[in-house]
């Protein structure tokens, strides 16, 4: 079996599920497919937003808790999204192109699709439909 077509097979079949990617055409599913790359993350890992607001994610499987930075009184974190399959993060950053203050945690080993943010950009401007879903 040919691994490459595998996971284009899992990653497209995700998408097409997810509520964000449903129901936009096959080819622009595709698209944004073949442009990204694999990536896998540990359970329990920790990702300041210096390593991810360049990229946009979108998660295949697995669980991603999106945290505020900690209160310098408490130490505590908040918890501001928990993101599963099919699930984008680091949108704001796609959006307005600057770091914001949050973390990322993987509460299982996750797999995702990975895209440099300026060729998201250049995606979402390319693709319309997705651009009226992300932003109704």
């Amino acid at each position: 079996m040919n691994l490459e077509l595998a996971f284009f097979d899992e990653s497209t079949r995700c998408l097409r599920q997810s509520p964000l990617f449903s129901g936009l055409a096959s080819d622009t599913i595709d698209d944004i497919v073949t442009r990204c790359r694999r990536e896998t993350w540990k359970c329990r890992r920790l990702l300041p937003v210096e390593e991810t607001w360049r990229r946009f994610h979108i998660l295949l499987s697995g669980r991603v808790r999106l945290l505020s930075r900690s209160n310098p009184e408490s130490g505590r974190m908040i918890t501001l999204f928990l993101l599963g399959p099919g699930e984008p993060f680091c949108l704001f950053s796609l959006l307005d192109g600057k770091p914001h203050d949050v973390m990322l945690e993987t509460l299982d080993d996750v797999t995702l699709l990975s895209l440099p943010m300026d060729e998201a950009r250049q995606w979402l401007d390319g693709h319309p439909e997705f651009n009226r879903k992300l932003l109704p």
